[in-house]
């Protein structure tokens, strides 16, 4: 089935079923609004088809038509997947009642009338993809080379109907044809190729009453061969490249052996990291011309700045959530993650920082804070931050992520900001009211730069501060963590209830 998708490229499609039990007989299931308060971009959308087709279904003892629900939980329905991959709005339609799956076979006069009832809902269905006695609200049209007129296998984006967990959306191979059903209404539309410029069309207006078309011709961008070496105290090394190649397109990744290097792309703007062993990673935009271009990298031995490799124990940092040490890493033997126990909880939120700040004075401006690190959050609504701060209260935000990264990605994050400070570093996991997730792991951070701090102004700072307890409110027990200005061997933690009263 999956392949037969991935070949076909279906507009609509019906999944048929029968339940067993009779609990979700005579139903019509559409995608999708998880659990009921998180809906994807096309629901409305989806919403009038599978009301359309469960008006025409009668039940079977005549008492009305079949009922329309909104799938809601992530349980791998087929409908669901469907829609993320391939943009084809599928109906779980649960037919017939129990008597469909007595322990003996049905009667042939049910299975028949069961069928021809069913069946009016199908031919809608095929109405509307026809356009034909049905709402058929359609964008379509071709997307081809502006040269050569040949079709083109692109990322059709609607924007109005867009979400970051999407599949692209792919013309077919041998038209380069797209065909997006969608609600009346206005629209803007973005077509993306790797190697062609980007077409971005505006107001494109769709009604009931016919198909909208909307071809596009892309135009290439010449490419380029980018020849080079990467050197460290002017001998060859080994390194790795990573190019940006945009927003919608996947980096390349490129070996460098013995220093050399070249590989193909196209001409414009790209941010190319390079990183070696023992070496600051260096970040830098390149505008490639077309033809050919030397691109010579020199990279400086690093400083160790700050490290944390998880291998000890949690002493240095302040932990509000569950922070803990876990045996999956990608380097050593530990990294710690935000969800020791498997899932996050609804509506929370877990930081880990920085108990001490980090001394950056006199460090060069080539620094980076690097770190590996996987995620598996609900897409847009649970998110990982990273934070920093110049006093420990005011934090700014150095990048986000959301959504699902199965697999270890080592970041690379330049942060000349920080030179000349004392710096706090802040993990940060936020949650909704919803669907929780396996969480985040991070693991081997560590900020390097081609100079370190300065030997005298290396006096660590340190402020007395009451954190908030973890959790609240609490049942039985709740966790208070606090740091010291100085160091101390007693300490005294008051405790009042809400009339000023030492308990």
């Amino acid at each position: 089935i999956r392949n037969l998708a991935e070949q076909q490229h279906f507009i609509y499609s019906i999944n048929w079923h029968s339940s067993r039990t009779g609990f979700f007989s005579e139903k019509v299931y559409y995608p999708s609004n998880w659990a009921s308060v998180h809906p994807t971009p096309d629901l409305a959308l989806s919403q009038t088809i599978g009301e359309s087709v469960a008006a025409l279904i009668m039940k079977e003892d005549n008492t009305g038509p079949y009922e329309p629900y909104a799938s809601s939980g992530r349980k791998g329905n087929a409908h669901d997947w469907f829609y993320k991959a391939h943009g084809t709005i599928q109906l779980l339609i649960e037919c017939g009642t129990q008597n469909l799956q007595p322990n003996n076979d049905p009667p042939e006069y049910l299975v028949d009338d069961t069928c021809e009832r069913c069946s009016e809902g199908a031919y809608w269905l095929f109405n509307r993809a026809l356009g034909y006695n049905a709402p058929g609200a359609m964008l379509i049209g071709n997307v081809t080379d502006v040269d050569s007129a040949n079709p083109l296998v692109a990322e059709v984006i609607i924007e109005e109907a867009d979400a970051s967990y999407f599949d692209p959306r792919l013309t077919d191979e041998l038209y380069g044809r797209y065909w997006r059903p969608l609600l009346p209404g206005t629209y803007t539309m973005r077509v993306v190729k790797e190697g062609y410029e980007e077409q971005l069309v505006e107001n494109i207006t769709v009604n009931s009453s016919s198909w909208k078309e909307e071809d596009v011709q892309l135009t290439p961008i010449p490419e380029v061969l980018v020849n080079g070496n990467v050197y460290s105290n002017g001998n060859p090394i080994d390194a790795t490249i990573i190019v940006d190649n945009g927003e919608y397109f996947d980096a390349d990744t490129i070996d460098v052996v013995n220093g050399i290097f070249d590989f193909s792309n196209y001409e414009g703007e790209h941010q190319i990291t390079t990183f070696a062993s023992g070496c600051v990673p260096n970040i830098q935009l390149v505008t490639f011309p077309a033809g050919t271009y030397d691109l010579d990298i020199d990279l400086s031995e690093a400083v160790e700045v700050f490290t944390e490799d998880w291998e000890g124990d949690l002493s240095v940092w302040n932990i509000m959530g569950d922070w803990a040490i876990t045996s999956s890493s990608i380097i050593g033997d530990h990294s710690v993650t935000d969800s020791p126990d498997e899932f996050y909880d609804d509506s929370s939120t877990a930081t880990i920082t920085t108990i001490n700040p980090i001394n950056m004075n006199s460090v060069s401006n080539d620094v980076n804070l690097t770190f590996w690190h996987k995620y598996y959050v609900e897409h847009d609504y649970d998110n990982c931050y990273i934070e920093y701060s110049f006093d420990g209260s005011n934090w700014t935000e150095l990048a986000q992520f959301s959504g699902v990264s199965n697999d270890w990605v080592q970041e690379f994050i330049s942060v000349s900001e920080f030179v000349d400070h004392y710096v706090y570093l802040r993990f940060r996991i936020t949650a909704d009211e919803v669907l929780n997730d396996p969480g985040w792991w991070i693991d081997d951070i560590k900020i390097v730069a081609s100079t370190g701090a300065s030997v005298d102004n290396d006096i660590p700072i340190y402020r007395s501060e009451l954190h908030h307890n973890y959790p609240n409110p609490f049942n039985p027990e709740t966790t208070i963590s606090f740091s010291l200005s100085e160091q101390s061997s007693f300490v005294t933690l008051d405790i009042f209830n809400v009339r000023g009263q030492q308990v």
